[in-house]
């Protein structure tokens, strides 16, 4: 629980009560080191109703875990099960725009190097493709910014409940 207290719950959407499985034993492997012991401290945590297994839309298996204000036996909803859609989503748009950055400070030095060498028709080629890949993170983190939405409107409504 502490290192759930120390690495999760203090989201700032307000969600942070729900991790998918793998990313919490990725965290917890330096203390527990196998998947069995894993197992086994999720089944004692189940037992005295801090943390419920859900599973998500795609089969994955996802923690919910106790929150603080709450007295009540844990439960899993299709609102828990959205809530890691989205954080999901909202990684692999991370990831994308991550190596959208690296391929435009490559397009850079690649530019510069064949203005250097006088090839400007390929650095005209390249300054497009840079340009294109800065389209590309425009839109990439439009599409960031309404997920993140999405999941602020879902961590006030839980609250609301």
């Amino acid at each position: 629980m502490n290192l759930y207290s120390k690495e999760f719950q203090s989201e700032v959407d307000g969600t942070g009560s729900i991790v998918a499985y793998s990313t919490f034993y990725d965290s917890a492997r330096d203390i527990v080191h196998t998947k069995e012991n894993f197992d086994v401290v999720l089944a004692e945590l189940s037992e005295r109703g801090d943390v419920i297994v859900g599973q998500g839309r795609n089969g994955e298996q996802i923690l919910k875990f106790r929150d603080t204000t709450s007295t009540g036996p844990v439960t899993f909803t299709e609102t828990d099960a959205s809530v890691h859609d989205i954080r999901r989503a909202m990684s692999k748009v991370e990831k994308e725009i991550s190596v959208l950055e690296k391929k435009i400070a490559k397009l850079d030095v690649d530019c510069r190097a064949s203005l250097r060498s006088g090839d400007k028709t390929r650095a005209a080629n390249l300054l497009r493709q840079k340009k294109r890949a800065q389209k590309d993170i425009s839109d990439k983190d439009g599409q960031y910014q309404r997920l993140l939405t999405m999941l602020q409107q879902l961590g006030s409504t839980k609250a609301v409940t």
